[in-house]
């Protein structure tokens, strides 16, 4: 693949959602948050964008998504249903659920009391796993039908991030639980809960492989800082870890890493100071490539939408150039 059709990749990561009539044309997108830098934090929107046009929708009105600076458990996180129909994402304190074609809206019963967070689709299309903050951050799951939703964890320390295995019997999340933030897995109705990771840096926001194969996940320093934080990919049982963005600058925080549906690449928040932007970097080859510019806005937290034929976002989208090794 030559450079053009590199960068053709690096935009259909960010810039891929239709308003199609068909169900077929409704595949190959992601979403994204999008707002103006603030010294504290700022207002988004949840944002699509057409690939055949590049017209760009916002399908949340008045910048309503109120992110905070120096969030640590990724609970912005964007969940697509299965069918690419909806999507969950966080909004005041609460879970709303919007369909992409009609944006009707339904708020998810997470409830009653804390903070949730953290929504994660089930692939069978009927549950939502996500967090809620009480005194600590645990992980439930309930029905999109209704329903009440129901406790899987319950450690002395935040648990977060959700992320389901392919098949729905797993779910990983990260946990401090062991004094340290780690990579877990559990059953998906909550038992057996294994640590997966156990290195010296904090280990979050993990995110399955569509084969089911491998977990990305963000590993630095620590929980409470954005610096020197770099996407890894390890097999599903934990093992052979690799740092995949392997990034020396330790002023960078590159995190929330989302696959594309044939498994080849990852596309990842990067941030350096009060700027952010979406990268994405080719598993196999460690190509980089810059998805939206660095400059005083920020697009946040991509979730890909499932199901995409990858060299169909190739030629879908057709301007751009590739920026080369940005290692």
């Amino acid at each position: 693949m030559g450079s053009t059709g590199l960068w053709f990749v690096a935009i259909a990561l960010i810039a891929t959602i239709t308003t199609a009539d068909s169900a077929e044309a409704q595949q190959g997108r992601i979403a994204y948050l999008f707002g103006a830098a603030r010294s504290s934090g700022m207002k988004m929107d949840l944002m699509v964008v057409d690939i055949d046009n590049g017209n760009t929708v916002s399908l949340t009105n008045d910048r309503e998504i109120a992110y905070t600076r120096g969030g640590t458990d990724n609970s912005y996180a964007l969940a697509w249903s299965p069918d690419g129909r909806r999507i969950a994402f966080k909004v005041h304190d609460q879970i709303d659920v919007i369909g992409v074609e009609d944006g009707a809206r339904q708020t998810l019963n997470t409830g009653a009391g804390g903070l949730p967070g953290d929504p994660a689709w089930s692939p069978d299309g009927t549950r939502i796993a996500f967090t809620r903050l009480d005194r600590d951050r645990d992980i439930f799951v309930v029905d999109v039908a209704g329903g009440e939703p129901v406790q899987l964890t319950d450690s002395p320390d935040r648990d977060a991030a959700p992320a389901w295995s392919p098949d729905g019997r797993k779910i990983a999340f990260w946990s401090g639980r062991d004094g340290n933030a780690e990579i877990y897995v559990m059953n998906a109705d909550g038992s057996d809960q294994t640590r997966l990771t156990d290195s010296p840096e904090a280990d979050m926001n993990p995110a399955w492989s569509p084969d089911g194969s491998r977990i990305a996940y963000g590993s630095g320093p620590s929980i409470s800082t954005r610096r020197g934080t770099n996407i890894w990919v390890m097999a599903a049982d934990g093992g052979n870890a690799v740092n995949l963005t392997g990034n020396p600058n330790t002023d960078t925080y590159n995190a929330a890493p989302t696959w594309s549906p044939d498994g080849t690449w990852i596309a990842y928040l990067y941030i350096l100071g009060t700027r952010g932007q979406i990268r994405a970097i080719h598993v196999d080859s460690g190509d980089r490539i810059e998805v939206t510019p660095n400059t005083g806005t920020l697009s946040l937290f991509p979730s890909w939408s499932p199901a995409t034929p990858f060299e169909t976002l190739i030629e879908a989208v057709s301007w751009g150039r590739l920026k080369g090794d940005l290692r």
